[in-house]
């Protein structure tokens, strides 16, 4: 029998599909499983059978706020880490989040080596 091997799962959740693409690129680059979002509410109606080891979201998208999103994933799952990305980090609302226990709040744009890094840290 041939033995699987299991790659650490990444959701990414943005409005932006080229954001979303690229963030895509370079985390599969990385032989992590990728899973992306266009939005809060498309990543929570899956978020009951989709359980990533990793949360990379947008704090400021149209509809569901960030704030909401992260308060409503960590109803469901206290424990998996979220990274924040942000064109705005003093935000109140990012500041609110952040509040709120996420692992990182990093701003946009962000170079590879910076979002590589950071997700390393989270998923060793």
């Amino acid at each position: 029998m041939l033995a699987t091997t299991t790659f650490p799962s990444i959701a990414i959740v943005d409005d932006d599909e080229s954001i979303l693409d690229s963030l895509e690129m370079v985390l599969e680059n990385q032989h992590w499983d990728t899973q992306t979002y266009i939005s809060g509410s498309a990543f929570l109606a899956d978020f009951g059978q989709y359980q990533p080891d990793c949360i990379i979201l947008d704090a400021h998208f149209p509809g569901l706020r960030g704030v909401e999103v992260v308060k409503s994933i960590k109803s469901l799952n206290k424990t998996i880490p979220i990274i924040i990305l942000t064109a705005y980090p003093k935000a109140p609302e990012t500041l609110e989040i952040e509040e709120l226990g996420v692992v990182e709040v990093l701003a946009k744009p962000i170079t590879a080596e910076i979002l590589i890094e950071h997700v390393e840290r989270i998923l060793v």
